[in-house]
């Protein structure tokens, strides 16, 4: 259904959930439990189907109203996750918009309040949207976005950005699955 509605958000997620578990793994080690992580990254944005087409694939910057409406996918998501997926899921998905420093949404939650998965979410989703095309942005390469976001510590776990940069800088990220176009 996402794909149906908009294949730059289906491939967004794919690509948020590969570069999500590679920096868990990474932190944790094969051990880690990823399912609740998997679900929740791959399923991040489907909150996204609730957003109106223009508003969705406009081409030009939001307006303020636009972007309000645009916010609510979070939500959107955690609300269509916990009949299927639980609490934990949907929460973790919900939460992906969430900054350290409390700047984010849909709750302003900051440090510790926010799970680590949906850390590592952040920051995954953050570097996707940041280096692939869309009509709001300039794409950065995975060196740039990595370094951008390892200089925002108050917004982005400074931990989960490091990792991110020793992928990228290794050149497992964006590894061979690369879905960028």
């Amino acid at each position: 259904q996402v794909d149906e509605k908009d294949n730059y958000t289906y491939r967004h997620c794919r690509n948020v959930m590969r570069y999500s578990v590679k920096i868990l793994r990474r932190l944790l080690g094969d051990s880690a439990s990823f399912d609740n992580l998997v679900v929740a990254s791959l399923f991040h944005d489907v909150g996204k189907c609730f957003v109106p087409d223009e508003i969705l694939q406009k081409q030009s910057t939001l307006t303020r109203a636009e972007f309000q409406r645009m916010m609510r996918h979070s939500m959107d998501s955690a609300r269509l996750l916990v009949p299927k997926f639980g609490k934990e899921i949907a929460d973790i998905a919900r939460s992906h918009h969430e900054r350290l420093d409390g700047s984010g949404y849909p709750f302003g939650l900051s440090g510790d309040e926010i799970s680590l998965e949906s850390r590592i979410i952040s920051v995954a989703d953050s570097f996707d949207a940041m280096t692939t095309k869309r009509p709001y942005n300039t794409v950065k390469t995975y060196e740039e976005a990595a370094s951008e976001l390892l200089g925002l510590p108050e917004q982005y776990d400074c931990t989960i950005c490091a990792i991110l940069k020793e992928l990228v800088d290794a050149g497992e990220i964006p590894g061979t699955e690369d879905t960028r176009e």
